[in-house]
């Protein structure tokens, strides 16, 4: 099986400074038709983002994980599993999960 791994911030949503609110999260709604016609090649699909407003404290962690549930659960409505990973990190924080580095 291949991995398809997708940005958040851009791909799946607008890119706005901090989205971690849902009130903030604007959906690109052809993320969803492009996951479904790459569905036929057997993809798994994972999220990664970084959100250092978490670490900035602009949200919470909390607030993040109810955006992370409203996505997995508009793709899995759309017969999609997802799967997300997210760093909570700061740059300068030089953790080992934060895009790009391989954590």
């Amino acid at each position: 099986m291949a991995i398809c791994y997708l940005d958040r911030d851009g791909i799946i949503n607008h890119h706005l400074p901090y989205v971690g609110t849902i009130e903030r999260f604007i959906w690109y709604e052809e993320i969803i038709e492009f996951t479904l016609k790459l569905k036929k090649y057997n993809y798994q699909y994972i999220i990664v983002t970084n959100q250092s407003g978490i670490g900035r404290g602009f949200y919470t962690i909390k607030n993040l994980l109810k955006i992370n549930q409203m996505i997995v659960s508009k793709f899995k409505e759309n017969g999609i599993d997802i799967e997300i990973r997210f760093c909570p990190h700061t740059p300068e924080d030089n953790c080992s999960c934060r895009k790009p580095k391989i954590g």
